[in-house]
């Protein structure tokens, strides 16, 4: 289990500008997605969000846009209600799978996590990434009864996200 901080530092006020978290976030991404799997991969996007929240869209887009600019084969996304595991596997083959990012995952509230966790035991030989999470709803039960599931399964990346402005964390 691998966990990648994608963090901003904030020196001015107009890095606080919605577009400007936006682009250095992106930068980040463009940077690290690159490192972790190499151009040409067949890659799955899960979790489109099925909730009127038209930020997690922009965030779904985003992350379309992120696969194609590392190079990367999209060649299977789904949401909780439309995944089906044998269309996902004739796809992906050895592919990777990306989580959509957001605060979705670890939200009690929330189906995503179940929906998650079924992938990577449908998929046990498949790498993870978890794209940007903000683990703001996530609680200590939910990231205890995961923690070992997810430590024992081979390459699982987290990308958890973190906005600093000077010591305070948002």
């Amino acid at each position: 289990l691998e966990f990648r901080r994608v963090l901003f530092r904030s020196g001015t006020p107009d890095a606080m500008q919605p577009h400007s978290l936006a682009n250095r976030l992106g930068a980040q991404l463009r940077e690290i997605v690159p490192n972790l799997v190499p151009r040409g991969t067949k890659a799955a996007l899960i979790d489109f969000p099925d909730t009127p929240d038209c930020g997690q869209h922009a965030g779904w887009l985003g992350e379309i846009a992120l696969l194609e600019t590392a190079g990367l084969e999209r060649v299977y996304s789904c949401s909780s209600q439309t995944y089906r595991r044998e269309d996902m596997a004739a796809a992906l083959g050895e592919g990777t799978i990306f989580v959509h990012g957001g605060s979705g995952f670890g939200d009690p509230r929330a189906q995503t996590s179940a929906f998650v966790l079924q992938v990577l035991r449908d998929f046990p030989n498949s790498r993870a990434i978890f794209l940007p999470q903000l683990a703001a709803f996530a609680d200590n039960e939910f990231l205890s009864r995961i923690a070992a599931p997810l430590a024992e399964r081979p390459g699982v990346t987290f990308l958890a996200g973190s906005i600093e402005i000077g010591r305070a964390h948002v």
